[in-house]
This record gives structure tokens, sequence and C-alpha cells, in this order.
């Protein structure tokens, strides 16, 4: 009987003790869930769940990988993140060539390399005689390149080639300024037609483009262009984000290309016409401009 007391009793004190540890835990619990947020420790994280509020420590939680662009989410000096809009801008700008360049070749042959070169000299002195009509000076015409390469051929298929003559290559540039573009236009077809004249036998093309001047002009107003389009962007974009553009973080050019209008024409077709008409198109600057914007609730 005694036996069967003790167990009894025994028995009752386990009881005892794990009704207590329960009503401890669901204290602490309780004490958890009612302490403001602000007091709370900070290795406690709070989960709102329908009218209810659950403390629950940072390790219970999922842990996801945070792979984000550092410029995208950097931290401000508040603690806050930064959020980073980037956004890019294309813009242009136009006018009329005021320079353009005449690119002329002159090629002859003959049987000794002296007599080759003689024939071109020839061609090229009648052709700046021409120029000088024209009104064009010296310091305008360039040359560009010159050559002077042997003539082979082969009297049969089993003989080595031999040297039957020798040719002379020249290219010359001619280079051509005016504001006024109907101007421009007919002096560069002048310069076409003299050289037809003095015997230049190839043209390699007619650049016209803009001088240094105004294409300074050009490039900048096609990068005040460029950053208006990326303004735009950026504030189209951040609305439709319901966020509001905060400042300007970086900027930088891309790109410009440059204004250039070629036109190729043979001599032999030039040769046609008693003049030739020479019509430019308008010259393009575009710029393209990356602009990073940061961006905050409204």
């Amino acid at each position: 009987m005694w036996g069967n007391r003790s167990v009894k009793k025994t028995q009752f004190l386990v009881a005892v003790t794990t009704a207590l540890a329960l009503v401890v835990s669901g204290t602490i619990v309780m004490s958890l869930m009612l302490q403001p947020f602000e007091s709370r420790e900070t290795d406690t994280i709070v989960r709102v769940i329908g009218d209810n509020q659950v403390a629950v420590l940072p390790s219970t939680l999922p842990q996801y990988s945070m792979d984000f662009d550092e410029r995208a989410f950097a931290t401000s000096d508040n603690g806050s993140f930064s959020r980073v809009l980037s956004v890019s801008g294309i813009g242009s700008a136009q006018a009329a060539p005021d320079s353009v360049v005449v690119m002329l070749s002159i090629t002859t042959e003959g049987i000794t390399s002296a007599e080759a070169v003689t024939f071109n000299g020839k061609i090229f002195s009648s052709a700046l005689d021409g120029f000088g009509r024209l009104g064009i000076d010296r310091d305008q015409i360039e040359t560009t390149s010159y050559n002077l390469v042997p003539i082979y051929s082969r009297p049969s298929r089993e003989a080595p080639p031999e040297i039957t003559g020798y040719k002379a290559l020249h290219d010359l540039a001619v280079t051509i300024g005016d504001p006024r573009l109907s101007e421009l236009s007919r002096i560069a077809g002048q310069v076409v037609d003299v050289s037809a004249a003095a015997g230049v036998n190839g043209i390699n093309g007619i650049q016209f483009s803009a001088s240094q001047e105004r294409f300074t002009e050009l490039r900048n107003e096609s990068l005040v262009a460029a950053a208006q389009d990326a303004n735009i962007k950026a504030q189209i974009i951040a609305k439709s984000l319901e966020v509001q553009v905060v400042s300007v973080l970086s900027a930088s050019e891309s790109g410009i290309r440059a204004p250039m209008v070629v036109m190729q024409r043979t001599m032999a077709e030039t040769s046609i016409a008693a003049s030739t008409d020479v019509i430019p198109g308008q010259l393009e600057v575009r710029s393209h401009v990356s602009v990073s914007y940061e961006i905050g609730p409204m």
C-alpha cells in the first residue's frame, strides 16, 4: 500500500511540474506578443497575421538570396535604400554643310618610270592652273598618296614575268569651305569639270562635312536634345511606377556620330555632261547619353 502511495505522489509531482512549465512558457510568449516593437531586442522580428502580432526569431524565417545590383539598392547615409533608374537619351541636330572635299586621282602609264611620272605631273599642273582660276589656293590642295609601280606581263606561261612599263598614281584632295550651300555646291561641280578637262581620270568621292566650328555647334545642340530625351523618359517611367525622380546620380556621353555626306561619281559619267551639278543633303549629328537618377516615393 505504501508503494502505491509513493507512485501516485511521484505522478502528481510530475504533472504539477509540467503544468508550471506550460504556464511559464505561455507567459513568455504573451509578453513578447504584447511588448512594443520599438522596445524589443534587435534579434526579434514581428510578423503581422490578421489582427495579431507574432514574434519570431530570424533563424526561423526562410532565407532568400539577395543578388541585387548594388547601384540599384545602395544604402544612403540615413540607412534607407536608394533606388536607381537608368535611362538612355538620343538627340540630333541638323544643318547644311559648310565644307566639301573633292577626292581626285591621276593615273598615267609609260614605258619608263620617268615617262609615267612626267605624264602624271603634266596633268597635275594643268589641274592646278584650273583650280587657280576658280580661286582655289594651293593650301586647299593636298596630295594624299603617290605611288609608282611596275607593270608586269608574261610572254608565255612558261616565261617569267617581265616589266613592260610603269604606272604612276597620284591621289589628291581639294578642300573648299563656304557657309553658302549653293556656292559650295557650285564650286564643287566646277572642280570636277576642271579636273576632267585637265586629264584627271578618277574621282574617288565628294565628301560634304561641317567645319570644326559648325560641328561643335551641332554637337552641343544634339547633346542638349539627348539629355532632355533622357529626362523625359525618366519622368514617364517614374510616374508609371508611382515614384518620383529625386536627383541625378551620374551622366555620361556614350557616342557622337560626326556629320558627313559622301557622293561618288566616275569620271566617265562626268565627261558626258557639259557641267557637273552637285547637290548635298543636310548633315546630322546624333548624340547618345546615359543618365542614372535616384528615385524615391511620391
